[in-house]
Formats: C-alpha cells, sequence, structure tokens
C-alpha cells in the first residue's frame, strides 16, 4: 500500500472505508494527529509576524518547530501501523503443523502483536505532544484564529483515545501478562493526560474568546 498520507483525501477514506481491515484504526488515528498538528501551524504561522504578537513570537516559533517534527512522526506512525496489522495476519497465515511449524506460528504471532500495541501507544504519546503544544499556542495565538487552536486540541484527544482503544485489541491477545499489565497501565496514564489537557486547551480558548467578543461589543 502507498504511503496513506500520499493518497488524495478522497481515495484515502474509500480505503479506510472499504472491506479490508487496513488502513484501519491506528493509521486513521494517526492520521487524525497530523490534522491536529496542521491547525497548530496554521495558528502560528498566523501569529508570527503580527506586530500584535511580536513579543510572543519566540514562544510560537518554538512550538512550530514543535509541530514539524510531530507532522514527521505521525506520518511515519501511520505507514508502521499499516506494516504492523499486515505483521499479524502474516504470522496467522504461517502454518499450523506439524508441532514445530505451530510453535513456530504462536511465537510470530505473539511478536506481531506486540509490534501491533507498541505503535498505537506511540501514536497516542505523540498525540500528548501536540496537545502539550496545543495549550502553549492556545494561551498566545492570534484571536482570529484561536478556534482553530481549539480544534487542534480537540483532534489531538482523538487521536490518544483512537489509538489507545487499538491498544485494548492487541492486548487482549497477548499472552505476557506482566507486558499487558505495563501496557495497560500505560494506556491509562496516557488518556487521563489527553484528557486533562484538552479540557486546559478547552478552557484556554473559551476564555479567551469571551475576552475578545466582550471587548467588540
Amino acid at each position: 500500500m502507498p504511503n496513506v498520507f500520499d493518497l488524495p483525501v478522497r481515495e484515502f477514506l474509500e480505503r479506510a472505508g472499504a472491506g479490508t481491515p487496513s488502513p484501519g484504526g491506528g493509521s486513521v488515528a494517526a492520521l487524525t494527529g497530523a490534522l491536529a498538528v496542521a491547525m497548530l501551524k496554521m495558528v502560528a504561522n498566523l501569529t508570527l509576524g503580527r506586530e500584535k504578537y511580536r513579543d510572543v513570537e519566540p514562544a510560537v516559533r518554538s512550538i512550530l518547530d514543535a509541530a514539524g517534527g510531530l507532522s514527521g512522526e505521525f506520518e511515519a506512525l501511520a505507514a508502521e501501523d499499516i506494516a504492523a496489522f499486515d505483521r499479524v495476519m502474516a504470522a496467522y497465515r504461517l502454518p499450523r503443523h506439524p508441532a514445530p511449524e505451530k510453535e513456530r506460528r504462536k511465537e510470530a504471532i505473539q511478536d506481531a502483536l506486540h509490534q501491533a500495541t507498541e505503535i498505537p501507544l506511540e501514536i497516542a504519546r505523540a498525540g500528548l505532544e501536540t496537545l502539550r503544544q496545543a495549550e502553549r499556542l492556545a494561551g498566545v495565538g492570534n484571536e482570529l484564529v484561536l478556534s482553530d487552536a481549539g480544534v487542534a486540541g480537540y483532534l489531538a484527544v482523538a487521536a490518544v483515545k483512537s489509538a489507545l482503544v487499538n491498544v485494548d485489541v492487541n492486548a487482549r491477545l497477548i499472552q505476557n501478562q506482566t507486558y499487558v499489565e505495563r501496557v495497560l497501565r500505560e494506556k491509562e496514564r496516557l488518556e487521563a493526560e489527553a484528557v486533562e489537557l484538552g479540557g486546559r486547551v478547552e478552557r484556554i480558548v473559551g476564555t479567551r474568546l469571551g475576552s475578545s467578543v466582550s471587548r467588540k461589543e
């Protein structure tokens, strides 16, 4: 499959909605994260160079630099998620007989499931970093496009939660319970932090938008 980020939007939607397993939830979560980053970039670019926001330019440039790295990370993770799912499917297709082949199949499935669990965690971590940058930008970005910083926050929360539900579906099939327990603890931590950060972004945007409306009135 080509890099999903190279596909026209309509083609990606058609592929995602087709009766095939990929692109699926993990790559859609990564794309959602990338859309959140795009909103951050827009707000940052429309803040830079404005006299009113000259004092916050260093902070905004730092956010823009971070956003550039996150864009590349989400793109790479989308491709890795599809590849990981393909490895899981390939492992399940391995021979079940004779006994040595059955054991090799079992090991291959478990290895592939571990990889397919780690990548959504990485997507969630990237989504969390996107939320951190959204919180920074919400406090200083151009008020005329502040709603788009809010959109970035909502999308980033969705990216985190969407990635983490893919952790659940894979973890339940993994036999190493020590690993599963660790993964689920991290999943809970990431989700809780995402909800908290998303709420902070929403409150900051709401407060600043309310103040802006009051000044105009």
